[in-house]
C-alpha cells in the first residue's frame, strides 16, 4: 500500500481483485468501474480507502507509553523523547524477549500460547506507521497480548479494562474525551448566551482555570460584557456544530484532540438594540486535555484567526456614499466610546 495516491484526507489503494472482508475499523471499501485507456474497455476496481484524519487508538497510545517507560528503565539508551531508530526497535525486541522469558510470574502455558518474541518490523509498524487493534485478527491480538504482559497486565483485554477503571470509564476512553470536548463547546456557547452577565461555573467544569482554553473565553466574556454584547437576545440565530472529532495522541495524563467546527455568532448590543458583529467561521481546532486531580479538563485550545467574520457597521458603511461615510463613522465612534 506504500505509494498509494492521496485523495483529500484519505489514501486510496486500488486492486483488480476483491478485498478480504470484513475490513478493520477505519477502512472503507468501494467498487468502481472506470475506462482503462490501455485496455480500451471498462474495468472494475476494488478500492480501499483509509482516512489520514482517523483517531489514534488511545489504549494503544497508553500501552506504547508504558512499554517505552519500562524499556528505558531497563536500558537507558531507549529515550522516548527522541525519534526511535531501527537500532532502538532491535533493542526493544531483545528486551521484550529477555524479560518475558525470564519472568517467572508469567506461566509457561501463557508463554507458549502468546509467545515471547516480536519482530523488529512489527515494532516499527506499531510505532511508526500506525496499528489497528483489530480483534478479528488473532495475530494482532497476540501482538497486543505480548506487549500488555510485558508491562505487567494479564493480556490486552485486561489492560483496556484497567485503563477504563483508572479513568472511571465504563465504555471507552474515546467516548470520554469526545464527551468532554462536546460539553465544553456547549458550555462556551451557553456562557455567550448569558452575557452581559459573566457566568463561568459551567466553563470550569471542563477547562482548567489558568489554561489558555479558559482564559481566552473569559477575556471575550469580559470585553463583550463591558460593551453590552450578547447572543442571548430573542430571535438570535447564533449556533455551532461540532462536525468531526478525532484523537491525535494520548498518554496517561495528556491527550490531544482535534475537531472540525463551525461557529456562527451574531453579536447583539443591548444598549443600542443593534447587531454589531458576525463571527462566521469553520476551522480545525487542536485541544489539549490534561488529567488533573483525577479529572480530564481542556488546558489549551488552538485555532486560526478569523477569516470570514465582519463588523456589521463596516458592511453598512460600504454601501453609503463616500461623502456620508466619514460623518457616519465619526458618529459610530462617538457612540461606541460612550
Amino acid at each position: 500500500m506504500a505509494g498509494a495516491p492521496e485523495y483529500g484526507n484519505c489514501y486510496v489503494f486500488c486492486s483488480r481483485f476483491p478485498l478480504m472482508q470484513p475490513l478493520p475499523y477505519g477502512l472503507h471499501h468501494k467498487t468502481i468501474s472506470v475506462e482503462n485507456p490501455y485496455l480500451f474497455s471498462r474495468c472494475s476496481y476494488h478500492v480501499l480507502i483509509f482516512s489520514t484524519m482517523a483517531s489514534v487508538n488511545p489504549y494503544l497510545e497508553l500501552l506504547k507509553e508504558e512499554l517505552l517507560d519500562k524499556c528505558s528503565t531497563i536500558n537507558p539508551t531507549i529515550n522516548k523523547l527522541r525519534k526511535l531508530q531501527h537500532a532502538d526497535f532491535k533493542t526493544i525486541a531483545d528486551i521484550l524477549y529477555q524479560t518475558l522469558e525470564g519472568n517467572e510470574d508469567v506461566p509457561d502455558s501463557v508463554k507458549r500460547q502468546e509467545g515471547t518474541t516480536l519482530s523488529v518490523s512489527t515494532l516499527e509498524r506499531i510505532f511508526k506507521y500506525g496499528y489497528l487493534p483489530n480483534k478479528r485478527d488473532q495475530r494482532v491480538i497476540k501482538t497486543l497480548n505480548i506487549l500488555a504482559i510485558f508491562v505487567d497486565y494479564n493480556d490486552w483485554d485486561n489492560f483496556v479494562q484497567m485503563k477504563n477503571a483508572l479513568f472511571q470509564q465504563g465504555d471507552s476512553i474515546e467516548g470520554m474525551l469526545v464527551d468532554i470536548v462536546t460539553k465544553a463547546n456547549q458550555a462556551e456557547f451557553n456562557a455567550y448566551k448569558a452575557l452581559p452577565n459573566i457566568e463561568t461555573a459551567e466553563l470550569l467544569k471542563y477547562r482548567t482555570e489558568n489554561g489558555s482554553g479558559y482564559m481566552r473565553i473569559y477575556n471575550v466574556l469580559v470585553q463583550h460584557s463591558k460593551k453590552g454584547w450578547t447572543i442571548g437576545n430573542e430571535g438570535n440565530p447564533s449556533g455551532f456544530t461540532q462536525q468531526k472529532v478525532w484523537i491525535e495522541s494520548m498518554s496517561n495524563d495528556k491527550a490531544v484532540v482535534k475537531t472540525q467546527e463551525y461557529w456562527y455568532l451574531r453579536w447583539f448590543e443591548v444598549p443600542t438594540q443593534l447587531y454589531r458583529y458576525i463571527y462566521n467561521e469553520e476551522n480545525e481546532q487542536t485541544k489539549t486535555l490534561e488529567l488533573i486531580d483525577g479529572e480530564w479538563k481542556i488546558s489549551s485550545v488552538f485555532y486560526p484567526s478569523p477569516k470570514n467574520s465582519v463588523h456589521i457597521t463596516h458592511v453598512v458603511f460600504a454601501y453609503l456614499p463616500k461623502s456620508v461615510q466619514k460623518l457616519a463613522k465619526a458618529i459610530m465612534t462617538q457612540l461606541n466610546s460612550n
